[in-house]
């Protein structure tokens, strides 16, 4: 057998550790953007309070914008004026989530909120922050997470009734299919973190070295 020696050993190696290097400032970066993002829904979420603007509830427990005309829907005043300030299509996805969670957050928390002082905008941000940190909302998927589970509640509740009416045997499969469940969706949702976490361009951050 021939025996192979790596003549570009030691080049390779240097990449190796570049590349290592790289890896930790994306995953800085990378949390720096979800930090920015939160920080996008919690200034929403505060110009909302300082202008008074709250949603109407349906019995339901659904919220929109009904009781101010033209400020609601793709079309409206909110969402153009979010899709403005992202430079980016009223139809875009980030901007129908910054739109539709926003909403859903403060009608959800509308009576601590309008107990704020409006007037005061340092006070409302730090207070809306606050808001965000005690409720564990540290980044989009927790506040996606956050705004669905609440809306789901009567989904919940049904679920709940219908379990309770299964036979033991069938309760305990059930119980063993829902571990395993919850199991592949805390598993999903940590590589999601990881990818959100690694989501800048390594690739060009590798050849500006290379080329440095």
């Amino acid at each position: 057998m021939k025996n192979f020696t790596l003549q570009n050993s030691k080049k390779i190696k240097n990449h190796e550790a570049q590349i290592t290097e790289i890896k930790g400032e994306a995953s800085t970066l990378g949390q720096r953007k979800q930090l920015m993002i939160r920080e996008q829904y919690e200034f929403v979420v505060a110009d909302l309070v300082q202008q008074g603007m709250y949603p109407n509830v349906t019995a339901k427990g659904n919220s929109n914008w009904n009781n101010h005309k033209g400020f609601g829907g793709e079309a409206g005043s909110f969402g153009q004026a979010i899709a403005s300030a992202l430079s980016a299509k009223v139809t875009d996805a980030r901007v129908k989530r910054l739109r539709e969670r926003s909403t859903k957050l403060v009608a959800m928390y509308a009576t601590d909120l309008q107990k704020l002082d409006a007037s005061s905008p340092k006070a409302v941000i730090k207070a809306v922050k606050e808001l965000f940190e005690n409720k564990g909302l540290v980044n989009e998927t927790k506040i996606g997470n956050h705004v669905d589970d609440q809306s789901g509640m009567k989904e919940i509740d049904a679920l709940v009734r219908k379990v309770m009416k299964l036979s033991d045997a069938d309760r305990i499969t059930f119980e063993r299919k829902l571990e395993e469940a919850l199991k592949s969706k805390a598993e999903a949702e940590e590589a999601q973190r990881k990818a959100e976490a690694e989501s800048v361009d390594v690739n060009d951050t590798i050849e500006a070295l290379l080329d440095a």
